[in-house]
């Protein structure tokens, strides 16, 4: 676990942000609340498994708020995928709320949803070149 920390800050749930290299795959775990006063966190921990080089899965499934910050570090992730990694990025939701606004937002045409993180595991290094 190379990257592993917490943010305190006027969230409910701190956030918690842990990167898992696996040996064709990058997993980071998130956990708590993604917002404005930590979402450098969030950010550090997709830069950091992006230079991995690996297909990424970030695990939202204990995520139960992000404000618009984190969905656009997600947005600026893929966009940088898109061109190193050949957009090998999926996302796993928890939360229904996540999820909405996900969605709201059309991010789905453009990054990979999955039920759980094997499935996305499974589906992106099939991918793989």
């Amino acid at each position: 676990m190379p990257i592993q920390g917490t943010r305190h800050s006027d969230s409910a749930i701190p956030l918690q942000c842990k990167w898992v290299k696996l040996p064709n795959a990058s997993i980071v775990r998130v956990r708590g609340e993604v917002d404005l006063a930590n979402v450098h966190l969030f950010q550090d921990s997709l830069d950091h498994a992006g230079r991995y080089g690996a297909p990424t899965i970030i695990d939202l499934t204990n995520v139960a708020y992000m404000d618009s910050t984190g969905m656009n570090v997600l947005m600026q992730f893929q966009e940088k995928s898109d061109r190193v990694q050949k957009g090998r990025v999926a996302v796993v939701f928890g939360s229904t709320v996540v999820l909405r606004v996900f969605s709201t937002l059309s991010l789905q045409d453009r990054i990979q949803v999955f039920p759980d993180v094997e499935t996305a595991v499974s589906a992106l290094v099939d991918q793989t070149p």
